[in-house]
């Protein structure tokens, strides 16, 4: 049949060859391989541009709430080998990117692995350990890392976050004088720091209960050395007056322990008492400043009515509801705004209560032991 001139034009650039008429269908199902993708387009746009453009795509994903496409697209690129040799700090960033995406996706396990094999190659980078360290408390599964962590710290001794995590370990796993050496030599590096010297002090205290221990009040003493200044670094605060009763009370001596626990009674409701009366200013602030608008639109509104009818209107009180004092003794219908630091420390002056009350049981006086029960529980 006759040839038109478009499809004469057609032929002309095609070299003689007809076009394959195109399955839209088909196309729009079939995904384009990202490796293939990967080589075309590392060609075309380089490293840098490259990069960039999947991290946009990904971020494009992210805003869009499909994290699971986000995650699939990064992972294929960590499969490019062009990554491994010279812009190893490219696949850490996309490693990042992955870790934080299967956070957000509740998948801890892909997350834990990607996070590993980073703080393989990163022993001394500590923003990361402490990433690390969050999987640990979401899946609880520091005893079993371990393994993973004495290889790390064979390959790596002098790394702090290393030493300080196998110190953990050892202490959940009941190796306390395993512990010690890991925490010593911490802090023979950092001996101001609050942790470190908790740490040192618990892990003597407890050798102290063990039958093995030879040499059990001197321990004791040097443990408790570790733990008051610890108190003194951490500035004396809620949580320090706990432990430090705690330690006593765990090796038998109540009498030792009464002090700090009425102390941590004591700071726990003057911190409660602190909220409330925030809470009372914040809702005298709030109710001023509604009548203060009040009072203006109503004024605004007296003015508008006199410059119209000529009528010069009273002036009328404005009342408006305060909290009264007799309501702030009373202290029940008053809301307390209790943030996580808060609650942390309600709990541990609840705990102090209950310790003394299993003191006063045990050293018989039973109706002051009933009285912190009914007064703090």
């Amino acid at each position: 049949g006759e040839v038109s001139d478009a499809e004469e034009e057609v032929i002309a650039v095609t070299g003689g060859r007809t076009p394959r008429k195109r399955d839209t269908t088909a196309s729009s199902t079939v995904p384009i391989p990202l490796a293939e993708l990967n080589e075309s387009a590392f060609g075309v746009l380089g490293t840098d541009e490259f990069f960039h453009l999947f991290v946009s795509l990904v971020n494009a994903m992210m805003c869009q709430g499909r994290f699971q496409i986000a995650f699939d697209i990064i992972l294929e690129l960590l499969k490019f080998r062009r990554f491994d040799h010279s812009h190893k700090e490219r696949k850490n960033e996309l490693r990042l990117l992955a870790t934080a995406i299967a956070y957000q996706l509740n998948d801890y396990e892909k997350a834990f692995s990607i996070v590993r094999e980073m703080c393989r190659t990163r022993p001394y980078d500590i923003p990361l350990w402490n990433f690390f360290c969050r999987f640990l408390g979401r899946g609880n599964v520091l005893i079993a890392q371990k393994r993973y962590l004495f290889r790390l710290l064979a390959d790596h001794p002098t790394s702090i976050p290393i030493t300080i995590l196998v110190g953990n370990t050892s202490v959940l796993a009941g190796s306390h004088r395993t512990a010690f050496k890991m925490y010593s030599k911490v802090y023979s590096i950092m001996p101001n720091d609050p942790f470190l010297n908790f740490m040192l002090g618990v892990c003597l205290v407890l050798t102290v209960m063990s039958k093995s221990q030879p040499h059990r009040h001197s321990t004791f003493a040097k443990g408790m050395s570790y733990l008051f200044r610890y108190h003194q670094l951490s500035g004396k605060t809620l949580e320090s007056h706990y432990n430090l009763g705690r330690a006593f009370h765990h090796v038998g001596l109540g009498h030792l322990a009464i002090p700090f626990y009425n102390n941590t009674i004591r700071m726990g409701i003057e911190k409660i008492e602190k909220n409330r009366w925030k809470v009372v200013e914040n809702a005298k602030d709030e109710q001023s400043s509604e009548g203060d608008s009040e009072q203006q639109s109503a004024g605004d509104a007296m003015e508008v009515c006199e410059e119209q009818s000529g009528i010069k209107t009273p002036d009328v009180p404005t009342a408006t509801t305060t909290i009264t004092e007799p309501q702030l003794q009373s202290g029940g219908s008053l809301p307390i705004s209790v943030g996580d630091e808060d609650s942390a420390d309600q709990t541990l002056f609840r705990e102090a209560a209950f310790n003394l009350s299993l003191i006063y049981r045990r050293s018989g006086n039973k109706q002051l032991a009933r009285q912190m029960l009914r007064d703090y529980l």
